[in-house]
């Protein structure tokens, strides 16, 4: 008994041999040649046919069809997700038009399969994963239960799984505004250094005493405070954007223009430091424990002298 038919356009083999795969592995306890569930494959006019075969009714009427069904939309599911999930983030990534060349796409595209897949969120992969394809699989379910046994699979992608692409589609204007402001940090930065490359030293040394989050004290050669007031000041701003607390540092550190920076810091890995050490470069020097910044910054074990 013929049960529902999955037609596909400019398939090459390896499609065939994949959403084979995926039907295979989900219906492993139901796929028996003589009286369980199998499958042919025809091919006609450039149209694949995916043909699912089951047992007729029985004398109660019960063909297990729902069983199937579900197997056969958690397959379906697996599939969209494992072949055809790349091309769709690259389709609405290339619709947004707002910038060019393969690079941006494919960081984008990068960037999505990231979110997507759990690494840049606090659901885990496998969560994440699931709940998607769940989303998709119900799509496929309903459609079945709803008495069609014919799915264009490319039609049925594009029409029919409103949840699915309204879910992508977030996730690609996400991350296309987060590639921008990517750019535009990059570029900043790149102009601050071209600015401090630029410009002459003033002060032979400043001591940066990091106190946590955006708490600083700028400190000269003799472990004198610098008064940020009395800099020659600029103005540093991204687009759209001012720069906060840890930006006003910069600023004040570009307008004293050391020849060598020390940071004391018990976290040089937050983001404020970073942006120090890229702006000045060979400059900077960063201390985590030694005898100048003991008495300004809080440590809960003693650490040797440790400056890089």
């Amino acid at each position: 008994m013929e049960l529902f038919t999955v037609s596909m356009t400019e398939t090459s083999a390896r499609d065939i041999s994949k959403l084979y795969d995926c039907f295979t592995r989900e219906f492993d306890d139901l796929h028996t040649e003589e009286e369980g569930v199998h499958f042919r494959f025809a091919t006609r006019a450039g149209e694949t046919n995916f043909i699912c075969y089951g047992p007729s009714s029985d004398a109660n009427g019960d063909s297990g069809t729902e069983e199937i069904y579900k197997k056969a939309a958690n397959a379906l599911a697996e599939y969209v997700l494992k072949e055809k999930e790349s091309m769709l983030l690259r389709k609405m990534i290339a619709k947004q038009c707002r910038f060019e060349g393969t690079d941006a796409v494919e960081q984008v595209e990068e960037y999505c399969m990231r979110l997507l897949n759990g690494t840049d969120l606090e659901m885990s992969e496998y969560e994440n994963r699931d709940r998607r394809k769940r989303t998709v699989a119900s799509s496929f379910l309903q459609y079945f239960r709803d008495k069609h046994t014919k799915v264009h699979l490319d039609g049925f992608i594009h029409f029919r799984m409103e949840q699915y692409a309204k879910e992508l589609r977030e996730i690609v204007e996400y991350a296309v505004d987060e590639y921008i402001l990517d750019q535009q940090y990059h570029e900043f930065i790149a102009l601050l250094k071209y600015f401090v490359y630029l410009q002459e030293t003033k002060i032979p040394v400043a001591h940066l005493m990091h106190k946590g989050g955006h708490q600083f004290e700028l400190l000269n050669e003799h472990m004198v405070q610098i008064e940020t007031t009395q800099t020659e000041g600029i103005v540093i701003e991204l687009p759209d954007q001012e720069l906060e607390m840890e930006d006003m540092i910069v600023s004040t550190l570009i307008s004293v223009s050391p020849q060598n920076i020390y940071i004391h810091t018990r976290h040089p890995e937050e983001q404020v430091i970073q942006t120090i050490r890229q702006i000045f470069e060979n400059r900077v020097q960063v201390c985590v424990y030694c005898s100048d910044c003991a008495p300004y910054l809080h440590t809960d074990k003693q650490h040797q002298d440790q400056c890089t």
